[in-house]
């Protein structure tokens, strides 16, 4: 008798009360889940700020210390610069801008050394962006760059030849496009406007005299020659860049007369 009571409890169903759901098995696998957003350009930006080079310096605190007074800060955060790219080549895409135009604004720095740093950092870090990837930021960089080959100052002219080197050599085209303000920067390194006497009259324009004395540590002919050699070479670029133009132009032109001749043919039967 206790035997068959103990069988009827084993398979009697449980009565549930009203309001409470059914317990679930034991045996039963939860298959829900849930998902959450993962947010890759701020851990990205995160990562890239922990990075830094051998004074523990990150991008923020080199990029910051470029606006700093002291030349010596100046020209150890250029160095320190080079030094965290060269470790972290990834940094490069993601600050671009910032890297950019803070290297533009030491083109016209006065101490020397913080103008060679900027220049041994471009010769590394042109080569390592794209024309496209610059090319947004280029009139700026192309202003700074104006700024230091029309300076007052010799020797930030003389440096700036050395810039507009690295530039000829990684981005012709994009110096083309400013092509009427480079001309002109020649023209004022090798030479200045001279208004005299008989040519004061509003019909009349001033005229352009070659610089006699540039310099005390550089003899006028050797800077000409020094300015012509660049001169030659954007001329150069351009007239290749000209060229491949209208070789473009003119495939196209004989790809359309030949497409309108078959086209002919074929409507004339």
């Amino acid at each position: 008798m206790t035997s068959k009571r103990k069988r009827q409890e084993d398979f009697q169903r449980v009565k549930l009360k009203v309001g409470r759901k059914k317990s679930k098995a034991d045996h039963i696998t939860d298959t829900s889940f849930k998902s959450k957003c993962i947010h890759l350009s701020k851990q990205l930006k995160d990562g890239q700020s922990s990075l830094t080079n051998e004074r523990k310096l990150n991008i923020t605190d080199l990029l910051s210390q470029m606006h700093h007074y002291n030349a010596g800060i100046k020209h150890s955060a250029l160095v320190g610069l080079k030094e965290l790219l060269t470790t972290y080549p990834s940094i490069i895409e993601s600050h671009i801008s910032n890297i950019i135009s803070e290297i533009g604004a030491v083109f016209t720095d006065k101490d020397s050394a913080v103008r060679k740093a900027a220049v041994f950092l471009l010769q590394y870090l042109v080569p390592k962006i794209t024309p496209d990837k610059i090319a947004p930021f280029f009139p700026l960089v192309s202003a700074h760059l104006s700024s230091a080959m029309t300076h007052i100052i010799m020797d930030i002219q003389k440096d700036s030849l050395q810039i507009l080197d690295i530039f000829l050599e990684e981005y012709p085209e994009l110096l083309i496009d400013r092509s009427n303000m480079l001309l002109n920067n020649f023209l004022e390194l090798i030479s200045h406007q001279k208004t005299s006497k008989e040519f004061k009259r509003r019909d009349e324009k001033s005229s352009w005299t070659l610089a006699v004395s540039v310099d005390q540590k550089i003899i006028s002919q050797n800077w000409r020659l020094n300015v012509l050699i660049r001169l030659k070479k954007f001329l150069y670029a351009f007239a290749r860049h000209v060229a491949k133009k209208t070789s473009l132009m003119m495939n196209l032109q004989r790809h359309q007369k030949k497409s309108l001749q078959e086209n002919l043919k074929m409507y004339l039967g």
